[in-house]
């Protein structure tokens, strides 16, 4: 993914749930994607002496585990993984059309209130 991609979902608000509002937070190492009720964490392609997210295969595995991991803490919070794909120049998250292109972890939003 690339930030170009990332915003094209956010400004068409290409994700599987409907949503009000929707923004961006991003960290060194992933784009979190917030929407009413959900996050999708997308995982930058990038390599650091600490972890290796350059290849979609590496982001794949990595998001895989980040759920598996943090739904034995976490099960109603961490939900699953979520195919990011391009279909006739679009991206968006999940559907049925369109080639993969990136992976999402879908989670349950915080109150962010409390």
């Amino acid at each position: 993914m690339t930030q170009d991609q990332v915003n094209y979902i956010i400004d068409n608000k290409a994700i599987p749930y409907p949503t009000d509002e929707i923004k961006l937070i991003e960290t060194h190492i992933s784009w979190v994607i917030l929407s009413d009720q959900y996050a999708y964490k997308i995982k930058k392609p990038i390599e650091f002496s600490f972890l290796n997210f350059s290849t979609l295969e590496k982001r794949k595995e990595y998001c895989e585990k980040e759920v598996k991991l943090n739904k034995r803490l976490a099960p109603a919070m961490y939900l699953e993984v979520l195919p990011i794909k391009k279909s006739n120049g679009k991206y968006h998250i999940l559907g049925n059309q369109g080639t993969i292109i990136d992976y999402a972890v879908l989670m349950r939003r915080m109150d962010e209130t409390k």
